[in-house]
């Protein structure tokens, strides 16, 4: 059985590879760092359609790529 990416080590990885902050990306997609620290900390109950748009727009997934994570 594949052991399924959770999100949170997704956003790590992915925003690492582009050399980004935590700040600079929750600035860029229109979020509260605060909201994207306990994202990629994994301290969430949900995430919004908005958020989940936003963050596959910056990684160019599907949403459905980012809902599988959660």
């Amino acid at each position: 059985m594949t052991k399924r990416k959770r999100i949170e080590d997704f956003l790590y990885e992915e925003r690492m590879k582009k050399n980004v902050s935590q700040e600079k990306f929750a600035k860029e997609i229109g979020i509260a760092f605060v909201t994207y620290n306990n994202l990629e900390s994994g301290n969430y109950n949900s995430l919004s359609y908005k958020t989940i748009a936003k963050i596959s727009e910056y990684f160019e997934i599907s949403p459905e790529k980012i809902r599988e994570m959660l």
